[in-house]
C-alpha cells in the first residue's frame, strides 16, 4: 500500500521583472510514483528526494528558460510570505491536463513547508491524502479500520472514507474543489439524445414524404435488375453521407461558438482535448447508429415498392402511414415536454436570481488577496486602504469564506457540556454589515471600542441557535478552542447554493487577509472596475 498527500496553492516564482505567479503542488516524494505525470527529463524516483528539489511542467520552462533544458538550475520560489528560497530543478514533466483534478505548474516537497511538517495534526482539510491499495486488498477492508482512526483522533465524531479517483469529480459531499454535480451531466446528455432523436423522425418524416418522388427511380432501378438490399444500402448509404456531413458542419459550428460558450459559463473548454482514439471510435459508432436508425426505415420501406405497381402509377403510399403518424406524435410532444422544461428552467432561474440571500450581493465585488501577502504581509491593508480612498468605494471588509459551494470550513462547537457540534466556520472583519448588509436578530456587531471582542466574543447565526438549543443566546457562553461569549445572534443566510438548506455556522472575529469583499456605488460599476485609480493600478499589475 502506497500513499501520497497533495496539497496546492499560489506562490511566485522568479525575481524582480522576471517574477510571474504560478500554481505550486506539495508532494509527497513517492508522488510519481502513483501519479503517471509523464517525466520529459529528470528521474522520477529520485527528482523530490531532497526538500530543496522541484519538478517543472513544460510551460514553466518555456516562460522562465526559453525551451532550454533547466534540469540542474536554480529557481527562485517565494510561497506564504516566506523569504524568497532557491530550488534545484530535477525534472520536468509534461503540461497538467486542463481536465485534471490535479492541477500544478510547479512540484515540490512538504517538508520545506511550515504550515504542513507536523505529522501528528488530523485536522488539516486543505489537502488531499490519495491511496493506491494492492490488488488483494478490498477498499472496504481498509474503512473497516478507520473508525478506530476516528476514535483516537476525533472521539468518534468523524466518518471517514475512501472514494475512488474516477468519482473524484463527481463527489459533491466530500470537500473535492472544482467537483461537478452528475445530474447536470445527465440532464444535459438526456436533451443531447432527445434533440437527436428529433432529428432522426424529422429525417424519418422527411424522407417517407419524398416517397413518391423517388418511387419511378426505385422502379427503374429494379426493372433493370437491382436487389432490395441493393436498394436499401443505397438509401442507407445517403444518410450515413448525410449525417457525415451534418457532423462536420456541427464540429465546425461547436469551434466557433466555443470560446462565447466559455466566456458565459466561465469554463475553458476545448476541442482538442477530447480529441483521442475513444472520442474518434464514439463518433463512428453515432455516425452508424443513428444513419441506420434514420435511414433503415425508409430503405425498408421504398426498396419493397413493386416496379408493376410504379410504372402503372397503381402505387398507393400506405405502408408505414401509421407508423409515420406515431413518430409525428410522439415529436410533438417531445416539442411540448421541451418547452414545458424551459418555461421551469426560466422559473428557476428567476427564482436564483431574485430569491434573497439574507446578504446583498448587488454593487459587491470579491477580491482574492492572497498573492500580496504573501509578496508581503502588510501589502494587503495597503490596498484596502487605496480602495477606501476611491470615490466610488462604500465599504470593504475582510471575508475568510467564499460563501460558496467551493469551499467548506468546519469547526467544533460545545454547549453547555453537550457534544461537540462540528458546524461551519466563517471568519468575518468589522465592517461585515455594513458592506454586505447583513442583519442582526438580537445583539450587537463586532465593535473596534471593545478590545476583548477578538478572543472572547462570538457571533453565531440563527441556525446555530435552534441546533444547540440555546434560549435567549445573547450572554450565553459556547467552547470554540475556549469560551466565548455570544454577543449577536445573525440572521440566517445562505453560504451554500439554495439546494442546501442553511446550516449552524459561527463567525469568529479575524483581520486575515483572505479575500477583500467591495462594496461599489451603484453609478458606474463597469466604468470603476475597468478604470480603476493609478495607485491602484499599482498593485493590478503586480
Amino acid at each position: 500500500m502506497q500513499t501520497v498527500r497533495f496539497s496546492s496553492s499560489g506562490g511566485k516564482i522568479g525575481i524582480e521583472d522576471r517574477a510571474f505567479q504560478a500554481t505550486l503542488g506539495f508532494v509527497d516524494p513517492n508522488f510519481l510514483d502513483i501519479f503517471s505525470f509523464p517525466v520529459i527529463h529528470g528521474d522520477p524516483a529520485q527528482a523530490l528526494q531532497d526538500k530543496y528539489s522541484v519538478i517543472i511542467t513544460e510551460k514553466i520552462a518555456q516562460k522562465y528558460f526559453n525551451n532550454a533544458n533547466p534540469v540542474g538550475e536554480q529557481l527562485p520560489i517565494q510561497y506564504f510570505g516566506k523569504e524568497i528560497q532557491n530550488y534545484t530543478i530535477t525534472g520536468i514533466v509534461q503540461n497538467v491536463p486542463k481536465n485534471s483534478t490535479i492541477q500544478f505548474d510547479i512540484l515540490l516537497p512538504f517538508e520545506p513547508n511550515p504550515m504542513m511538517r507536523a505529522p501528528s495534526r488530523w485536522n488539516i482539510y486543505y489537502l488531499d491524502t490519495y491511496m493506491m491499495l494492492p490488488p488483494n486488498i478490498s477498499p472496504n477492508s481498509v474503512e473497516q479500520q478507520f473508525p478506530r482512526l476516528t476514535k483516537i483522533w476525533f472521539g468518534g465524531e468523524k466518518e471517514l472514507k475512501l472514494l475512488p479517483i474516477t468519482q473524484m469529480h463527481f463527489a459533491q459531499n466530500m470537500g473535492v474543489r472544482n467537483s461537478s454535480n452528475p445530474v447536470y451531466s445527465y440532464i444535459l446528455s438526456g436533451i443531447a439524445i432527445l434533440v437527436l432523436f428529433i432529428a432522426c423522425v424529422n429525417f424519418i418524416t422527411l424522407t417517407l414524404g419524398r416517397q413518391a418522388t423517388r418511387a419511378r427511380e426505385v422502379g427503374l432501378r429494379k426493372v433493370v435488375g437491382a436487389g432490395r438490399m441493393q436498394i436499401a444500402n443505397q438509401f442507407i448509404g445517403e444518410s450515413l453521407l448525410l449525417i457525415f456531413i451534418a457532423l462536420i458542419i456541427g464540429i465546425a459550428i461547436a469551434e466557433l461558438t466555443l470560446p462565447t460558450f466559455n466566456n458565459l459559463a466561465g469554463k475553458s473548454l476545448s476541442m482538442s482535448d477530447g480529441l483521442n482514439l475513444t472520442t474518434l471510435a464514439f463518433l463512428i459508432l453515432l455516425i452508424s447508429l443513428v444513419g441506420i436508425t434514420a435511414g433503415g426505415y425508409p430503405a425498408f420501406i421504398l426498396s419493397r415498392l413493386q416496379p408493376t405497381q410504379i410504372i402503372t402509377s397503381q402505387l398507393q403510399i400506405k405502408t408505414g402511414n401509421r407508423f409515420g403518424k406515431l413518430l409525428v406524435i410522439f415529436q410533438f410532444a417531445l416539442s411540448i415536454f421541451f418547452i414545458i422544461t424551459t418555461l421551469m428552467m426560466s422559473k428557476q432561474l428567476t427564482f436564483l436570481r431574485t430569491n434573497p440571500l439574507g446578504y446583498q450581493t448587488e454593487h459587491v465585488v470579491a477580491i482574492q488577496t492572497q498573492a500580496l501577502q504573501r509578496e508581503n504581509k502588510t501589502l494587503p491593508a495597503v490596498f484596502r486602504d487605496a480602495l477606501l480612498s476611491h470615490p466610488a468605494v462604500i465599504s470593504t471588509t475582510w471575508l475568510g469564506h467564499r460563501l460558496n459551494n467551493n469551499m467548506s470550513s468546519r469547526s467544533g462547537v460545545t454547549y453547555a457540556g453537550s457534544p461537540t457540534q462540528y458546524v461551519e466556520r466563517i471568519s468575518i472583519d468589522y465592517d461585515l454589515f455594513k458592506t454586505l448588509d447583513m442583519k442582526l436578530v438580537a445583539g450587537r456587531e463586532y465593535n473596534r471600542e471593545f478590545s476583548t471582542d477578538a478572543k472572547e466574543s462570538i457571533l453565531v447565526n440563527e441556525a446555530l441557535v435552534k441546533k444547540l438549543g440555546i434560549e435567549d443566546p445573547v450572554g450565553k457562553t459556547i467552547e470554540h478552542g475556549r469560551d466565548k461569549t455570544i454577543i449577536g445572534v445573525v440572521r440566517d443566510f445562505h453560504f451554500r447554493s439554495l439546494h442546501h438548506k442553511i446550516e449552524p455556522a459561527i463567525m469568529p472575529l479575524s483581520t486575515s487577509h483572505w479575500s477583500l469583499w467591495v462594496r461599489i456605488h451603484p453609478g458606474n460599476v463597469p466604468g470603476t472596475i475597468a478604470r480603476p485609480q493609478p495607485d491602484i493600478q499599482i498593485f493590478i499589475h503586480r
